[in-house]
């Protein structure tokens, strides 16, 4: 399955204005054997989602939040205050293509938040990947060990103070706490190595060392290194 999610769509659901689901499966005229667009369907298809898209936004004050490609169809899926379809006409203009809507009631956007969207490790490590990705056009040498800088964080003195126990453990060297307009910062520090599934690994224990204690992980730095 090709995914694609709206990532400020996550962050912000759901929204107690737009409770109603619309997904929209357009059945692809070409698929390749894996059931994926190939790429003379590619742009047609572009068209068609920007149209609908538009129509969608226009008619319904829908928000588009996910399309993902699966078995020879593409879906789109919306979310939007009424639960009708009403004016947004699926049947008309739409040729060579045929749109199979269904409507649901999801006011907690379970569908897209429980089903759809990367949970908070995966969309760490798909910032790793591009960030992994800059750094070797630069010329990073990823094998070598630096400081490697973190930051969490945490909605009280007394939970960044827990888990700065816990990281300590882990041989983390830490700062002090401090208050910010998002909440207590904590930033620490470790020698760690950049190659390999590394940053993806030490990101899952600081997940796991910080999270039982309300932390939120906020992303790591490190010296570029040739």
């Amino acid at each position: 399955m090709m995914l694609t999610v709206d990532v400020g769509a996550v962050e912000h659901g759901p929204a107690l204005t737009h409770p109603f689901r619309s997904e929209v499966r357009v059945p692809l005229q070409q698929p390749d054997a894996n059931g994926f667009r190939t790429i003379e369907e590619l742009e047609p298809m572009t068209q068609l989602e920007h149209r609908l898209t538009a129509m969608f936004e226009r008619e319904l004050n829908a928000w588009f939040v996910a399309r993902f490609v699966w078995k020879g169809s593409t879906h789109l899926h919306y979310y939007h205050p009424m639960a009708p379809l009403g004016p947004v006409n699926l049947r008309d203009g739409w040729e060579p293509y045929r749109l199979a809507p269904t409507g649901y009631e999801d006011p907690e956007w379970s569908f897209l938040l429980g089903w759809l969207a990367p949970n908070e490790l995966e969309r760490l490590m798909s910032a790793n990947a591009s960030q992994l990705a800059a750094r070797e056009q630069r010329g990073d040498r990823l094998d070598l060990v630096r400081k490697v800088d973190h930051v969490a964080l945490f909605d009280d003195f007394s939970s960044a103070a827990a888990a700065v126990v816990e990281l300590r453990g882990a041989e983390f060297a830490l700062g002090d706490p401090r208050e910010s307009a998002n909440g207590v910062v904590l930033e620490f520090h470790r020698e760690d190595s950049l190659d390999g599934f590394r940053p993806d690994e030490f990101v899952a224990e600081i997940l796991d060392l910080v999270r039982p204690h309300g932390g939120r992980y906020d992303g790591w730095g490190a010296p570029i290194m040739r």
